[in-house]
């Protein structure tokens, strides 16, 4: 009897594993969008039905597939909005600024973006509320509520932190779909670099034509007084102008859920 136990798990085990396969091979083979699915792309959660039956295999040690895992941690924050599921086309923007007299290092001042993000934001432009109140030290998962001129409410999350980086994704709600990290490093001639990247695509089709009419300069105007700000609390200035780019790029798989690196990759500071 005991033997025939242990057939029968072993052939459940197969099974469930067979089942698995067959599972990822789905998953792969729609992972992306036909044109008349366009707005309910691998981001959306009905895409994702599928993955709910991970958790009833059966057979909780064996494996899951690198896709099924990304795409049961995209059920999970599915109030998260990556590149792919925006409208329009995928931008990457860049601010950033030379700044000579500073007393602190890339590190500091990262640790003061942690501390005293909410501080640099012009409130004219974008508010931001960080969690539990002034002074708190953003860490992963950590959520800000922020009130965009002529937009309203929306909320960004912590999905990154290093020495010298902090990186947001957007939230559902938020006029774009996408990340941003705001980093520090220094220069060839040793001089403090602090620099904002963003990539992000606008989360649906109207807002991608506010956007157009209105948007990219307020968010222009908004990382560029950030910029200021922070300098400011730095005890520097900028050298020169603060140097601003806008290019078209195309999709990597970090704009995909269940990625949470920075869009400025650590050789970019310096």
């Amino acid at each position: 009897m005991h033997s025939e136990c242990e057939h029968g798990i072993k052939d459940s085990s197969r099974i469930a594993e067979a089942a698995l396969k067959r599972l990822h091979r789905s998953f792969l083979a729609t992972s992306r969008p036909r044109p008349s699915q366009r707005g309910s792309g691998p981001c959306h959660p009905r895409r994702l039905g599928i993955c709910t039956v991970l958790p009833f295999t059966g057979v909780p040690s064996t494996p899951c597939p690198v896709a099924v895992r990304n795409a049961w941690i995209m059920v999970e924050k599915s109030d998260e909005l990556c590149a792919m599921s925006g409208a329009g086309p995928l931008l990457e923007r860049d601010y950033s600024a030379t700044i000579v007299g500073a007393t602190c290092t890339p590190e500091q001042l990262t640790r003061m973006l942690r501390e005293r993000f909410a501080e640099f934001a012009p409130p004219e432009t974008a508010a931001f509320a960080p969690p539990n109140g002034a002074g708190t030290l953003l860490e992963v998962g950590h959520e800000l509520d922020i009130r965009i001129a002529l937009v309203g409410h929306c909320r960004v999350r912590v999905i990154h932190f290093d020495e010298r980086s902090l990186t947001l994704r957007t939230l559902t709600g938020h006029p774009e779909a996408g990340r941003i990290s705001f980093g520090a490093g220094r220069d060839e001639q040793g001089r403090l670099t602090f620099q904002i990247r963003s990539r992000a695509r606008a989360s649906g089709m109207l807002q991608y034509l506010g956007f157009l009419l209105l948007g990219k300069q307020m968010q222009g105007r908004c990382w560029i007084r950030y910029i200021q700000r922070v300098t400011k609390a730095c005890g520097g200035h900028i050298e020169g102008r603060i140097r601003v780019s806008t290019r078209r790029v195309p999709e990597e798989p970090t704009d995909r859920p269940g990625y949470s690196a920075p869009t400025i990759a650590r050789g970019d500071l310096g």
